[in-house]
């Protein structure tokens, strides 16, 4: 031992402690050693933090410990999916008017708020369930009947919705699914089109992603609370629209095919139930005093015999509106079945069977028709994302990040120590590759999606008269161009007393909603068999006319792409009555008229 306490290695021993309760003397600061490649050496790399000395750098590892908490990371995550849910459903979510169903339900929501006169245009029981009616009311009564505040309700229904799904899959499988689940449902062309509208499939398609969500937490914690709080969902999901009934055979193909379900047969399945059955109550009860069974029954018996609106090739083609990665996810998470069999996984996989084999019997089709196949979906595609690590060793053998980056973390150690939850490991380091580039492919398509309204405007110059405007609308695609601008003239420009007639009933829908104004349809079928019956036939249009009834004939190359016939037919009366053209609306102001409004004189 060397004078002044040195040892042979010229380190020095650290100071003893003192007898138990005694207080331990503070280390000396590490030395700088210059190692023999030249190069400056750091004995404590944490010095590079720069953190201040004392009480501030004390509250700094403590802020930095917090932020590195597994609490933490999961707000993180959560708000991120947010975050990018709400700017592609928020980005110019006003630029296009209300399409007709967008305009129906906001009617109806007016009418329950008791605004006039949409109670006498549009009535409050048509055809499906009011739970979203009456959420819309709600903010009418604060902000007066507007067409911003529905969109952006739906646009939070569609935000929630990606957030749930998150939370499903990270709760399942952990953090790659819930991102890879989360921001494929971000980021659907589908879900975004569907949830910039105010439609009743979003907000349904959030109580079913609420409901698996529920159904995952019963299944993780083994507690009966958790199944009624699923039943609850699923009844509100069925009060946003009917078609979630769809999760009663769901949920039964479930219970029968899965062994070992946290269950008692003969009280917890009854009991759920029950709760189910007291959720949806409201709705028969309020057709029953509200006077609203005909109506329903009538538009139910219209449905089950109509004929098809679109063949069996619809649905196949709306599908890869979802996305291809998702779809692709999707296709990986279905055949990573045999290494885990959840029993969420049957959950996820009897919805989406039900839900195709029904729409595809079902004769009437419809865009957004297919919102509550996304919630599993997006599960199956979230433990497609989790199993991209997996894959990717099982293919190629190759660890990249554990190659080139051990020696790194091993440097920096004691810097990392502060960051624990947040070390590189090799299979979060390929999904987040993946999931950046999927994300980038989705969110080029959402934007590709929500750029153009619902119709694509196009001239036909075979047309002698008015030029006959070719679209490519579809119903639940997206808003009208024309529908505000035309609404609004018609509002400013006409008496409240004045009548129109239309080509159609989807714009006479927004003529009433924003222009406040009666519009019958000419295409709505006498015959009660052959027409929806919340319409209105015109049984003789020439008399109607010739009565002083009907002021204006409106045009719209959207009903007019779908029914030429009657487009031909309300020119004809345009010509015959002296039509004389008061208003013409023109997409960016020039081409063809989109809308022409004629005055007619009897």
């Amino acid at each position: 031992m060397r004078q002044g306490g040195e040892s042979r290695g010229g380190r020095v021993p650290e100071p003893e402690a003192r007898s138990r309760g005694g207080r331990v003397s503070e280390p000396e600061a590490p030395a700088r050693t210059t190692p023999q490649n030249g190069h400056s050496d750091i004995a404590d790399p944490s010095i590079l933090l720069r953190q201040p000395p004392g009480r501030a750098r004390a509250a700094w590892e403590r802020a930095a410990r917090a932020l590195a908490s597994a609490r933490a990371l999961l707000v993180c995550e959560a708000i991120g999916v947010a975050i990018v849910a709400a700017v592609v459903r928020l980005d110019g979510i006003q630029r296009f008017g209300f399409n007709s169903d967008e305009a129906v339900y906001a009617g109806q929501a007016a009418a329950i708020a008791g605004f006039q006169p949409y109670a006498q245009l549009f009535g409050v029981f048509r055809a499906h369930p009011l739970l979203v009616h009456f959420v819309l009311a709600l903010g009418y009564e604060i902000t007066g009947v507007n067409d911003w505040l529905p969109r952006l309700i739906a646009a939070g229904f569609g935000i929630a919705l990606a957030v749930l799904c998150w939370a499903t899959a990270r709760l399942l499988h952990g953090r790659p699914a819930g991102v890879g689940a989360g921001l494929l449902v971000a980021l659907s062309p589908y879900a975004v089109i569907v949830s910039r509208q105010v439609l009743l499939d979003g907000p349904m398609a959030t109580l079913v992603a609420l409901t698996m969500l529920l159904a995952a937490l019963w299944l993780t914690t083994r507690r009966v609370a958790w199944l009624y709080a699923a039943a609850t969902a699923a009844g509100l999901a069925f009060l946003a629209k009917e078609m979630a009934v769809l999760l009663v055979p769901g949920a039964l193909g479930f219970i029968v095919l899965t062994r070992n379900l946290p269950l008692r047969w003969r009280r917890d399945v009854p009991r759920a139930a029950l709760i189910y059955a007291a959720t949806v109550a409201p709705y028969p009860l309020s057709l029953a005093f509200g006077g609203g069974n005909r109506a329903t029954g009538n538009f139910v018996a219209w449905q089950l015999l109509r004929q098809p609106n679109h063949d069996a090739a619809f649905y196949p083609g709306v599908l890869p509106t979802f996305g291809w990665p998702m779809l692709a996810a999707a296709l990986i998470g279905v055949v990573a079945l045999r290494r885990r069999r959840h029993p969420m996984v049957v959950l996820a996989v009897s919805l989406i069977v039900c839900n195709l084999v029904f729409f595809e019997a079902w004769p009437t089709k419809g865009f957004e028709y297919l919102m509550p196949v996304l919630p599993p979906l997006a599960y199956l595609a979230g433990l497609g994302v989790a199993e991209l690590g997996p894959l990717w060793q099982a293919v190629t053998g190759w660890h990249p990040v554990r190659a080139r980056w051990q020696p790194m973390r091993a440097r920096w150690a004691p810097l990392h120590a502060h960051w624990t939850p947040l070390r590189v490991r090799w299979t979060p380091a390929v999904v987040a590759v993946a999931v950046t580039l999927v994300a980038g492919t989705l969110l080029t398509s959402a934007q590709r999606a929500v750029a153009t309204p619902s119709a694509q405007i196009a001239t036909d110059s075979d047309s002698p008269q008015v030029p006959t405007v070719a679209t490519g609308s579809l119903a639940g695609t997206g808003g009208l161009e024309a529908a505000r601008p035309t609404g609004e003239w018609v509002r400013t420009h006409t008496l409240s007393t004045a009548g129109f007639i239309t080509v159609g009933p989807s714009f006479a829908n927004v003529i009433a909603f924003y222009g406040q104004r009666r519009a019958l349809a000419l295409s709505v079928s006498p015959n009660p068999l052959r027409r929806n019956p919340t319409y209105e036939a015109i049984s003789n249009p020439d008399a109607t006319i010739r009565s002083g009834a009907i002021q204006y004939l409106v045009y719209d190359a959207y009903s007019a792409a779908r029914a030429p016939f009657f487009a031909r037919k309300l020119l004809m009366y345009a010509r015959k009555f002296s039509g004389a053209a008061v208003y013409e609306y023109r997409p960016g102001g020039v081409g063809p008229p989109a809308v022409v409004i004629y005055e007619v004189h009897p």
